[in-house]
């Protein structure tokens, strides 16, 4: 009794009362998020936190009033609402009731993010990464939205994702040994389940270093190396405690190590000189996946002392001339030095030497000899004793190597004395007037002396150099007189004299010690020579600026003084010929007045003036008329006969373009105005007529007028003093547009289903032109194809199409679009006629499965997204007729029911069969077993036959995981995923998705309405199974570019058009033979789109 009056109490009076009205002092108020579920008739929901409501918690809500749009099975919704009580009508109801009814107060849907993290090479699930979804409202940073962790199967799932449109999201996921994975989501929110698996790449082991390893101690050449495993990785670097990294070799293999499955083998080597003894660090690193991957080494560097020792010795005297002798002699030297210093300086790494005090010293005994004891590494040796001059060698020795150097010394003597006068030699004795050669000049007094000219002596070594320690070159200048002296050491020199405005002079020399000599020298001057240059091409009347002369090559040059000087020794004349590309140069040896000529056989001469200046140069351009007689083109321009009559055209342009020898192999589309070498134009009369006189050659004509079709006739070739006629029929040219639709049907708020008309972007229309033999035959004989392709286009977005520049004539004109019934007319086109013409496609119906009485007894598989067509064959004059047993009309809907194939008689024939046909819908996904009877209503047992077939009513969805909007380059790869779900609950056998086996299809229109397909490799083999168990999948992944797809033709298309592409994707399940499911589903919706402005 207590327990009455406290639930009586809480509840109050009206919660027994018959009223549907809600207790408003009672009733609570709550939020919540869940699944939407349709359970029979009613849409419940199934929440994820639950509320508490008279001691119990109650995660199943019946929402009274749940809107039209949320009753969708599946959907995630996130709601505030209030409890409504008065459908609890009693205790007893209320204890025994399933779920909690509730008044929906403000509801929105919300998105469920679920998939799997497989490793991408294993595809083995990975467990414990860890998956965060992240948001922002840039420009501000990302912020942490809701995490989860993959569990034992490698799943994760985000319950409630409450999508922003102002808002981007995306998904990061990581694991230690894994690349982290990024994926930004399109903030559209759907209502529906996402799909989203995760690949992650394993950057653990991608190389290895074999040796050294840690700890190891090394002499000499320190080289490390490993191996390669991933065929990722192109390059590897190294450095040493942390410096300069450096490339190492990397040697491919050329199939993998069976033993380690490594693909390449990478070393690098040190010289010991780099490196100290002691600890050091070497680190390695390699690009892969968007970021370096490091590892590092620690080794220990020991190397044993090494030994530098050798003989110090004179250097051998360089040949000398002695006093009052023509002879040289060679002094035999080679003598030790005794008591020399022999250094070592360490080099530092860019080969310089140390500026600190040598560490390693010692000095040479009796014979010369000495010996150094230092570490390895690279070393200045220098070696210094009095009266000599120093000397240097540098040197690198290994660990532990003894290295033998041995050095000369050159003795500092008594300097040599050489002096002289430099004059001017005069102009005689000239072999070659361009080019002078001073051995053959006089020399005539009186001479002019020359001041201020260079006086060089170059030492002569038959030593090599690195034993001789004479400066490089010696030098001195004359005086206002022309006098120069210089103190040299002994020897012999190659002496140089230069001076601006003469040629240099060279002399060999030989000093001996104190010898003071007279070498006197004498300079020819330069002669202020003057450059003629240019081009000499063919002159024509009709020039343009677009269009180059053509050069003239082996025309001959002529350039002479228009007043000859009296000195005969200067050149008057001077002559060349012209190169392949017509040009030429002339180097005249005065200036002054000069007449140029050119002149070739077959052209007229030309001849030009010019003054030239000293060591001026000047442009001179000839252009040579060519010698021969013109030809003549003439003839009419008339209206093409199917235009009214063949009428003459006045005023319309004619040209004549002449066509080089090398091109004339071209198309006439293939010729491009740099090929054009000239062009002749003129207008036809009011009867007409043309005539054009042109020079002789190849020719294309060309025929253009306003409102009529350009006509193009080539080649024709004319020779000199030809007369051609050449009459030119052309057209006014017919234009056909129109818009291609499609039937679509609307529901109405009555219910009622309206029948509009829908635009089709991307249908073929194509105009054929008759042929009158067929091209093919057949076996039998019968015509294949008699129509030739003569113009083609494609609808755009609005359904339009327009085909332009129509020459008249008879055509068959057909529509064409893949999924709809083809259309063809044949038309005829007048010239100038402007016809629309408007075409409505079908769709082919493929989502109807025909079943006849052969399915007696059977089963099979029916899509929610088909329909079933049932025909059984009755006779209505006996009485008896088909009736169905036990239909439940919850899971199968009767759309439509007819009669049809009665015999054409009347009155009917009495026993005669007819067929009687019923179209079903299916409402739910289950097992349903379909059964009929053929019988006499009116007699119980009057059964004479029966229809059984079992129907698996599946609910197979294909959705594609693809960055809706996203922008690419021109010629890109694009990644999709396509994703078989069983959103039923029964398990379906279905065929493996493939476009291979024509299970799969990918269709793309382009921005200007042309439909690309998949047109890879295609397989004999039927398509597989896969079976789909209730809320199981099916993920593909596929690449979208260049190599696979392309026209219905075969040609690729490389993803060069700029805008907009529309996706549309169709699974077809399909084969005979086997209990699969045979029907197709598709998704379209999804774009992506191409700028030229991006980087590749």
């Amino acid at each position: 009794m207590l327990v009455s009056i406290l639930i009586i109490s809480s509840l109050g009076a009206t919660t027994f009362a018959a009223s549907r009205k809600i207790v408003r002092p009672l009733y609570r108020v709550f939020e919540d998020t869940g699944v939407v579920q349709k359970v029979e008739y009613k849409y419940l929901i199934n929440g994820d936190r639950g509320v508490m409501f008279m001691g119990r918690l109650w995660r199943s809500y019946d929402p009274l009033n749940l809107p039209e749009k949320f009753r969708v099975d599946g959907m995630s919704v996130k709601f505030e609402a209030k409890i409504a009580i008065y459908r609890l009508r009693g205790l007893t109801n209320f204890l025994i009731y399933k779920y909690l009814p509730i008044e929906i107060m403000e509801i929105n849907s919300l998105e469920r993010i679920k998939g799997f993290v497989t490793d991408e090479v294993t595809h083995k699930p990975i467990i414990g990464a860890k998956i965060v979804l992240e948001s922002r409202a840039p420009p501000s940073d990302w912020k942490v939205l809701d995490e989860c962790i993959s569990d034992g199967k490698g799943q994760y799932e985000f319950k409630s994702v409450d999508f922003d449109l102002k808002m981007s999201y995306r998904i990061r996921t990581f694991k230690e040994g894994y690349r982290t994975f990024e994926y930004s989501l399109p903030p559209v929110p759907s209502g529906k389940t996402r799909f989203l698996n995760i690949s992650l790449i394993n950057i653990k082991e991608k190389f290895s270093i074999d040796y050294p390893k840690d700890g190891d101690t090394i002499s000499g050449k320190i080289v490390i190396r490993g191996r390669i495993y991933d065929s990722e990785i192109k390059a590897i670097w190294v450095s040493i405690d942390k410096g300069e990294w450096r490339k190492a070799e990397i040697y491919w293999l050329g199939l993998p190590d069976p033993s380690s499955n490594a693909i390449a083998i990478w070393q690098y080597e040190w010289d010991t000189r780099e490196v100290t003894d002691g600890k050091h660090v070497i680190s390695v690193r390699t690009w892969y996946g968007g970021s370096y991957i490091y590892k590092h080494v620690t080794i220990i560097v020991k190397n044993d002392l090494s030994v530098i020792c050798g003989q110090v010795t004179e250097a051998p005297i360089i040949p000398i001339i002695q006093a009052n002798s023509n002879e040289s002699s060679l002094e035999i030297a080679g003598k030790p030095i005794e008591g020399a210093e022999v250094a070592a300086y360490p080099l530092q790494p860019d080969d310089s030497r140390s500026i600190y005090p040598p560490l390693y010293v010692t000095y040479t005994d009796e014979n010369g000899t000495y010996e150094l004891k230092l570490p390895s590494g690279g070393y200045m040796v220098e070696v210094t004793k009095e009266g000599y001059e120093k000397s240097s060698k540098s040197v690198y020795i290994k660990p532990g190597e003894i290295k033998k150097l041995d050095l000369t010394l050159h003795k500092i003597w008594i300097k040599s004395k050489m002096y002289g006068r430099v004059i001017e030699a005069p102009i005689i004795g000239i072999d070659d007037k361009n080019s002078p050669q001073y051995n053959n000049t006089k020399l005539l007094l009186p001479y002019k002396p020359i001041p201020n000219a260079r006086v060089v002596a170059y030492p002569k070594k038959p030593v090599p150099l690195d034993n001789v320690s004479l400066d490089r070159f010696y030098e001195t200048f004359t005086d206002e007189n022309g006098y120069y002296e210089m103190e040299l050491p002994p020897g012999c020199y190659v002496v140089k004299v230069t001076k601006k405005g003469y040629h240099p002079v060279i002399r060999d020399v030989c000093l001996a010690y104190g010898e003071q000599k007279k070498v006197d020298l004498a300079l020819m001057r330069e002669y202020s020579t003057a450059t003629i240059y240019g081009k000499v091409t063919e002159y024509h009347s009709w020039e343009l600026p677009w269009i180059k002369s053509k050069p003239i090559p082996n025309a001959t040059v002529i350039a002479y003084l228009k007043y000859p000087p009296i000195d005969i020794s200067v050149p008057v004349s001077y002559t060349t010929k012209t190169d392949s590309q017509g040009r030429y140069v002339l180097k005249v040896f005065s200036p002054g007045e000069y007449v140029v000529r050119v002149f070739k056989e077959g052209y007229k001469s030309a001849r030009k003036e010019i003054k030239l200046r000293p060591y001026e140069y000047k442009r001179l351009d000839f252009k040579l008329e060519r010698i021969f007689q013109r030809a003549k083109i003439y003839g009419k321009v008339t209206e093409a006969p199917l235009s009214g009559g063949n009428e003459p055209i006045p005023e319309a342009l004619v040209k004549a373009v002449r066509i080089p020898e090398e091109v004339k192999t071209k198309s006439k589309d293939e010729i491009s105005i740099e090929d054009m070498v000239a062009v002749y134009t003129t207008y036809t009369d009011e009867e007409g007529r043309y005539q054009l006189f042109v020079d002789p050659g190849h020719y294309r004509i060309e025929v253009m007028r306003e409102g009529y079709a350009k006509k193009v006739f080539g080649y024709l070739w004319l020779r000199p003093g030809d007369s051609r006629r050449l009459d030119i029929v052309t057209y006014r040219p017919a234009l056909l547009h129109g818009q291609i639709l499609e039937h679509h049907s609307l529901t109405i708020d009555n219910n009622e289903t309206a029948v509009d008309l829908r635009p089709i972007a991307g249908a073929k229309v194509a105009l054929y032109t008759p042929l009158p033999i067929p091209i093919v035959r057949s076996a039998a004989g019968a015509p294949v194809h008699n129509e030739r392709l003569a113009y083609v286009t494609y609808t755009n977005e609005n359904g339009t199409y327009t085909i332009e520049n129509i020459a008249p004539g008879r055509y068959i004109l057909k529509v064409s679009k893949s999924g709809y019934e083809r259309k063809e007319e044949r038309i005829f086109l007048y010239s100038g006629d402007n016809v629309e013409k408007t075409f409505i496609l079908d769709k082919i119906k493929e989502n109807i499965i025909y079943v006849d009485e052969s399915y007696n007894g059977k089963d099979m598989y029916l899509n929610m997204n088909q329909y079933l067509n049932l025909t059984l064959v009755q006779n209505p004059s006996t009485g008896y007729r088909w009736d169905f047993v036990d239909f439940n009309n919850s899971i199968m809907e009767i759309v439509d029911h007819f009669y049809w194939g009665y015999p054409q008689h009347d009155p009917p024939i009495l026993g005669a069969p007819c067929n009687e046909t019923w179209i079903l819908k299916p409402l739910k996904s289950c097992d349903f077993e379909l059964k009929l009877k053929y019988w006499q209503s009116w007699e119980p047992n009057s059964t004479l036959k029966t229809f059984n077939l079992t129907i698996h009513i599946i609910d197979i969805h294909l959705d594609l995981i693809f960055p809706q909007g996203e922008r690419h380059p021109q010629n890109a790869s694009m990644p999709i995923i396509i994703n078989l779900e069983n959103r039923g609950n029964v398990t379906a056998l279905v065929s493996y998705p493939g476009l291979e086996t024509s299970s799969l299809y990918i269709y793309i229109t382009t921005p200007t309405g042309r439909e690309i397909r998949y047109i890879g490799p295609h397989v004999l083999t039927l398509p597989g199974t896969i079976i789909l168990p209730p809320g199981g999948g099916y993920t593909k992944n596929l690449t979208i570019s260049s190599a696979d797809f392309g026209f219905d033709d075969g040609t690729h298309y490389y993803f060069d058009e700029i805008g907009k592409h529309d996706i549309r994707v169709v699974y077809r399940s399909w084969r005979v033979g086997d209990n699969r499911w045979i029907g197709s589903i598709e998704a379209d919706g999804y774009s992506f789109y191409i700028e030229s402005d991006m980087p590749s």
